[in-house]
């Protein structure tokens, strides 16, 4: 009997420290877990700033090319109103001086 006491009680002990064991296993695991969770948030994070700073940019490329054409679209509307302008003055001016040519 004495001897199943000393194992029960050696085998309490160990359930004790296996316990304590455990324990401190369990709350490293916790914080390694919440800092694995923080990485993969500061990370998460860093994506999406790195994706916005490419939608910024591509918005500005597109803006600027838009910019560009509509110049280019603007400049040549100018150069073609001017020159019809410059037809219809030629052409008033051509009837005008025939009108003249025909009372003479």
């Amino acid at each position: 009997a004495q001897l199943l006491m000393k194992a029960v009680l050696g085998m309490q002990q160990w359930l004790q420290a296996q316990r304590a064991v455990m324990a401190a296993v369990s709350q490293q695991l916790g914080r390694a877990r919440r800092r694995q969770a923080q990485f993969w948030l500061w990370l998460w994070s860093q994506a999406a700033r790195e994706q916005i700073v490419a939608q910024n940019r591509r918005r500005d490329a597109l803006l600027f090319w838009y910019e560009t054409l509509c110049s280019a679209a603007i400049c040549q509307w100018v150069a073609w109103m001017r020159d019809r302008r410059r037809k219809s003055e030629r052409c008033a001016r051509a009837r005008e001086l025939f009108a003249g040519a025909e009372r003479a």
